[in-house]
């Protein structure tokens, strides 16, 4: 639910008569609104850079799921190539060795 521009105005300004009033701040004040204007550029930025990195993570996530269909082909070729000269016989293994193979 958006409020209109109004509304979000007397809403700040409720807000800030409120803290005004429970912390004895005097809203003319120019330490006061140094400080509070660099509060809420701090608070953008954090919100900017949160919002990048979210955007890179993500960006990575989609890498790494494009990738995976032709790292699981790699990984299924080698098994299955592994296993080819295989032979195996109870608890004994037999593989042959490079010389065997070019024989």
């Amino acid at each position: 639910m958006l409020l209109d521009p109004e509304a979000q105005l007397a809403q700040l300004g409720t807000i800030n008569s409120w803290i005004s009033s429970v912390f004895a701040l005097n809203s003319n004040d120019p330490i006061y609104n140094t400080f509070r204007d660099k509060t809420t550029l701090g608070l953008e930025v954090a919100s900017l850079v949160t919002g990048g990195y979210a955007v890179a993570k993500g960006v990575v996530a989609f890498h790494k799921l494009v990738k995976a269909p032709g790292k699981i082909a790699k990984i299924s070729t080698k098994t299955i190539y592994g296993m080819e000269n295989t032979l195996r016989i109870g608890n004994f293994k037999y593989i042959p060795t490079v010389t065997e193979k070019f024989a």
